[in-house]
């Protein structure tokens, strides 16, 4: 049984290769692969693709810890965003190579698409419409963040296609008992005891896997217990074997998608351990938070010793209305504490970073300023994580596009220039760090 399986575009005023890879996806097409399905797998977002040769003067480039600039198409501004003074465009391979690839590809039985950011939708509409016309009849499913966290929304917009919006494990199974009578067990015990499916990509720069998946933490801002069910983690024999195949290859990036790495903090200390034992002369990225508490000073000689680039720590904010809100992690005592160990572990200022909530709703914008000099005076790059308020009661679960961190749809419009000013210093201090 033939499978096409399709990573969208990214429809954005902006977008950069920051380690950005279908994990999950990669996951279900290698388990898919194991049970004999022959696996037939376009990436539109892949920056190696053999076809972009043929695009005339593009050229790759990458930085050092393999992330890079996507190919890009600027295409006409939604009517929703009549208001924002920046270009549109489309990230990722040409449309007119994407169309000419699916003219040679083989009549699958079925069609597999995933997403990601909710407010990237229309890649995912356009790339279906284009399926329809080439592939008529053929089922096609499209699953991951956005229609997990916009079913309505992805219900009326994805017409004539199966939706995975609950739990994917189970609905992946439902899908493929009704349309093939196929039996498969797709639990996490079985998708991600394999490797992700990498074999796909020509080039791979970076290779990003997980050590654990869900997470333990109920924060209430947080889109992933909608994605995930409980937590789960992998045997870290399994995660060094991953590593180690893709280190023999030449890979010399590694990135944790996990949402608690740290958790539980003995499993990673074992881990960790096992990496600096084979003397992997790697760099390892962490794109998530990292739990402040857990850092101990044996974890951060950790950090240090194995190859973690840039620690990024969740401090989020002080102010006691976001914590009431969301959730506790962390105050300052606890970040002072993280940073002191991982400064006797060998890191200098401006080697390790924290992540503060950027424009929540009802955020005191004075506390948000003091948050980020009291974090700048410990020797942290600051990272604004722009806030994008994902509920089913939220007027922007309407339209999915206004979940985009580039407009800032969770405060009045009327704030943009301050926000827009306090990014830019953010940005200065953080220059004085380099």
């Amino acid at each position: 049984m033939n499978i096409l399986a399709i990573n969208p575009w990214i429809y954005d005023f902006a977008a950069y290769d920051l380690w950005a890879k279908p994990l999950g996806f990669l996951y279900i097409l290698e388990f898919l692969k194991s049970k004999g399905f022959k696996i037939t797998f376009l990436d539109c977002l892949d920056r190696y693709h053999p076809l972009l040769k043929y695009v005339e003067n593009y050229k790759i480039k990458e930085n050092e810890f393999g992330c890079g600039k996507f190919f890009w198409e600027q295409i006409p501004k939604p009517e929703v965003f009549s208001f924002v003074p920046r270009r549109y465009k489309r990230y990722g391979l040409p449309i007119t190579i994407v169309k000419q690839f699916l003219q040679k590809v083989e009549k699958p039985d079925i069609i597999m698409i995933t997403s990601s950011m909710t407010y990237w939708y229309l890649g995912i509409k356009d790339i279906i419409t284009i399926l329809k016309e080439v592939f008529k009849n053929t089922p096609i499913v499209v699953g991951g963040t956005y229609p997990i966290l916009c079913p309505q929304h992805s219900q009326r917009i994805l017409e004539s296609t199966f939706i995975i919006n609950q739990y994917v494990p189970y609905k992946l199974k439902e899908v493929f008992e009704s349309l093939f009578g196929i039996k498969l067990d797709f639990s996490e015990q079985t998708l991600f005891q394999h490797k992700p499916y990498y074999d796909a990509y020509q080039y791979l720069p970076y290779v990003v896997l997980r050590r654990s998946w869900g997470c333990p933490f109920e924060c209430e801002f947080c889109g992933l217990k909608k994605m995930y069910k409980g937590f789960f983690e992998k045997d870290y024999r399994k995660v060094i074997k991953e590593i180690m195949y893709f280190y023999n290859k030449g890979v010399k990036n590694f990135v944790f998608y996990d949402d608690a790495l740290c958790f539980p903090p003995d499993s990673l200390k074992v881990l960790l351990k096992k990496i600096v034992h084979h003397k992997l002369r790697i760099k390892i990225h962490t794109p998530n938070g990292l739990h402040a508490l857990f850092i101990d000073k044996e974890l951060a000689f950790l950090f240090k010793e194995s190859g973690f680039v840039m620690p990024r720590i969740s401090f989020e904010s002080s102010q006691p209305q976001i914590i009431e809100k969301f959730s506790y992690k962390v105050d300052k005592e606890i970040l002072k504490k993280a940073i002191y160990n991982l400064r006797k572990a060998g890191y200098k200022e401006g080697e390790y970073g924290v992540y503060i909530i950027f424009a929540a709703p009802d955020q005191d914008l004075e506390i948000l300023k003091k948050d980020i000099l009291f974090c700048h005076h410990l020797g942290c790059r600051i990272f604004l994580a722009d806030f994008s308020y994902v509920s089913e009661k939220d007027t922007c679960i309407k339209e999915p596009l206004l979940h985009n961190n580039s407009i800032f749809p969770a405060v009045d419009k009327r704030l943009w220039s301050y926000l827009q000013d306090i990014k830019n210093w953010t940005t200065q201090l953080n220059k004085k760090l380099a």
